[in-house]
């Protein structure tokens, strides 16, 4: 593998990015247009007003008239709006108090920007709703960091839903028609951005990893600065409908500690005090106290280990081990309905302390976080479903839980998140795997009591069932393995006896030398490779016997005819070794040693009559130096999609999209040269050239699946950013 380049300039990368995102974009554009003339018929037949019949049709004419127009146009207008979102970003603070809904200029039709500025924010909103969080992290992230800022919002992301509805709206601005019937075709694209904006970013994000643009985020748990700023839209929402807004949130802020508000931040010296204080706003369902009391509870200085400075309630967590041991040996003993921690009896709840029901109120949110997340395979959230008491008695009795990563039971909680999104796992009946991790759990459910460190030990027994798991991967995989190596080694040696030949040949070389050493004779340098024979068969000797038959065909001094006819049985007799196990032709292998012998005898004969007597060559074999081959790479990276292939890592993600959608494997084998890959998914294995996956990253049918985030800090990361605590009843 060669190595790598330095990354080019901010600049020049930000156009590479736009450019990645303009062709995809433009191929999504593309194929929209080619089918939403149907959809907006089917849309007027299914609509009974007749004044939308008539929208939907003449939009449906529009497109049809002006197709061509339209994709055409879009391309321009993107490269202009995403380059007005960079100047944006280039001078954040200078544009922050500029008007404009989402930041953008919008307006079909001059006097209803208003309703057209609505309109498409809720578009792009939509949109964004499909977004796969970690790929809209990455551009943030990325393309902040290119552009020196932290992180970037709506408003400055260049590659955000709104620049490509702006694009799309621009695009349309030219075509004559009402600004209803553009409202309409710019809804139509919607469905088709949402089903494609994800590999877009994910073409963008490969590209920025490729040049080493913050290969690895890191992920941090932040929340905004104003915590009287609760959403409100959160309120009244159903769990569901909660964890579904939750999941879509995607800003990276940090709960900071030393950004103290309300009751904690008049503390200085008063902790008790204030520490009351939040209690009793806890107490009364204060808003901002419960902000504040997410930002104690995910306070590490406050909270190493321990149950800190507020002790739980004793009731309460004996009630706790009564349902535990209900739900033990009850009719559905081994499982817990995914929302069980919502249907707790308010009066058992009572019984805790303020921060202990803040503390199960946030727990259950993390497990609708877990149950709602795509990612993990539904027979591990079954499985993770049934810790909830557990997790809940833990997370009182160590309230670190939401302060340190380190907390036992939540490092658990993401190891079995992060096992029910492997591909490598099998998970479908019967499952070896997870009957292991079934009866791990069941006996963790009975036997935890009062110590976390039950958890440590739960961690190591489901580390090794996933080690058996990739284990019994690689196993199936070896022999596999074994035959692409030496694949790969043959050709390895291929190219360098190509490369070493080619060095050998003159300007003089005869056209059937030529082509023997490039066809039969690189064969049977290579075979020697491959095989490391020794004596007349190696290597070297078959470099010695090419550097001979160039040097014999060469023209003479008589000084050399003793020479020449001394070798040439020698030279003759392992050409002949080493050319038959290559399969030549028999009537080739003929005609090309009568060709020799008619080649040695003119040359011998030359030089006799030669009335010119030319210098004397030595010959080649008789230097006393042993050749070898040089290894060549036989992968080159020549864009960005090479190199994301040749840096893949064993343990690694692949989304494949050429088969079956988003069909996860994971990296199982990379031949040493890193010319085959053997992927798993559970049972079934994909193996694939480097040059295959390229092809395949560059058309955007397979994406590199950055490593996520820790689930539970996805999921505080979630509550934290949006401070969508659902409101006390």
């Amino acid at each position: 593998m060669t190595a790598t380049a330095a990354a080019p300039p901010a600049k020049s990368l930000l156009s590479e990015c736009r450019e990645i995102a303009r062709s995809r974009l433009a191929e999504v554009v593309a194929a929209a247009l080619a089918k939403i003339d149907e959809d907006l018929f089917q849309l007027a037949d299914k609509s009974i007003k007749r004044d939308e019949q008539q929208v939907y049709l003449e939009a449906m004419t529009r497109v049809r008239q002006h197709r061509g127009e339209i994709q055409r146009k879009f391309e321009d207008c993107f490269r202009n709006s995403y380059d007005k979102r960079l100047d944006a970003g280039r001078a954040a603070a200078a544009n922050a108090d500029k008007s404009g809904i989402a930041g953008l200029e919008l307006s079909l039709v001059s006097d209803s920007i208003i309703e057209t500025g609505i309109a498409l924010d809720r578009l792009a909103k939509n949109v964004m709703s499909s977004v796969d969080n970690n790929e809209m992290l990455g551009i943030r992230a990325r393309l902040g960091h290119l552009l020196n800022r932290e992180s970037l919002d709506d408003a400055e992301n260049p590659l955000s839903p709104e620049t490509i509805f702006e694009a799309l709206k621009l695009a349309c601005n030219h075509i004559p028609a009402e600004d209803s019937v553009k409202q309409a075709l710019l809804a139509a694209f919607q469905p088709y951005l949402s089903r494609s904006i994800s590999q877009v970013y994910a073409a963008v994000n490969q590209s920025l990893i490729a040049h080493h643009v913050l290969p690895r985020i890191k992920h941090v748990v932040r929340t905004t600065a104003d915590p009287m700023g609760v959403s409100q839209r959160m309120m009244g929402m159903s769990s569901t409908q909660r964890m579904n807004a939750l999941s879509q949130s995607g800003r990276m802020n940090q709960l900071d500690p030393n950004e103290r508000t309300g009751w904690l931040g008049g503390s200085m010296g008063n902790e008790a005090l204030a520490i009351g204080a939040l209690l009793s706003g806890l107490a009364q369902g204060q808003t901002a106290a419960r902000v504040d009391g997410l930002r104690f509870l995910t306070d590490a200085a406050r909270f190493p280990a321990g149950t800190g400075e507020v002790a739980p309630s004793a009731t309460l967590l004996e009630s706790l081990a009564q349902l535990q041991s209900e739900a033990n040996l009850g009719a559905a003993g081994g499982f817990l309905a995914p929302g069980y921690l919502r249907e707790l009896d308010r009066a058992m709840l009572a019984q805790g302390t303020p921060l202990d029901q803040l503390t199960i109120e946030l727990v259950s949110i993390v497990f609708d976080y877990l149950n709602n997340n795509a990612r993990i395979a539904e027979p591990i959230k079954g499985v993770i479903a049934r810790l909830q008491i557990v997790a809940v008695k833990a997370a009182i009795l160590d309230r670190s839980f939401f302060a340190r990563r380190a907390h036992p039971m939540r490092r658990l909680l993401d190891r079995m998140a992060e096992a029910g999104g492997d591909p490598a796992i099998t998970l479908a009946e019967p499952s070896a795997f997870l009957n292991g991790l079934r009866h791990l759990i069941d006996d963790l459910a009975v036997q935890f009591k009062d110590d976390v460190a039950v958890f440590e030990r739960a961690l190591e027994e489901l580390e090794h069932l996933i080690a058996l798991e990739h284990e019994r991967g690689e196993a199936a995989a070896r022999a596999q393995a074994h035959a692409l190596a030496a694949q790969e080694a043959l050709a390895a040696a291929d190219a360098a006896a190509h490369a070493d030949l080619a060095q050998r040949i003159t300007a003089t070389t005869p056209d059937f030398i030529r082509y023997f050493l490039a066809g039969p004779w690189v064969k049977a340098v290579a075979d020697a490779q491959a095989k490391g024979s020794g004596g007349e068969d190696s290597v070297a000797a078959r470099l010695n016997l090419a550097a001979d038959l160039i040097w014999s065909i060469e023209p003479k001094s008589r000084t050399d005819i003793p020479v020449l006819a001394g070798m040439l049985p020698k030279l003759v007799r392992g050409l002949m070794r080493g050319v038959i196990p290559t399969g030549m032709p028999e009537d080739d292998r003929q005609a090309f040693f009568n060709r020799l012998m008619k080649a040695h005898t003119e040359a011998i004969a030359a030089a006799k009559a030669a009335t010119v007597e030319l210098p004397s060559q030595p010959l080649p074999s008789s230097s006393g130096v042993a050749p070898e081959l040089k290894p060549v790479p036989l992968v080159v990276a020549k864009d960005v999609y090479d190199h994301t292939a040749l840096d893949l890592t064993k343990g690694e993600s692949i989304a494949f999209s050429d088969q079956s959608a988003d069909d996860r494997y994971r990296v199982t084998w990379i031949s040493p040269k890193r010319t085959f890959f053997l992927f798993t998914n559970g049972k079934r294995m994909r193996q694939m050239s480097a040059a295959s996956l390229s092809t395949l990253l560059r058309q955007g049918k397979a994406r590199l699946i950055e490593g996520q985030a820790p689930v539970i800090d996805s999921a505080i990361e979630a509550l934290s950013a949006d401070q969508a605590l659902p409101m006390a009843a």
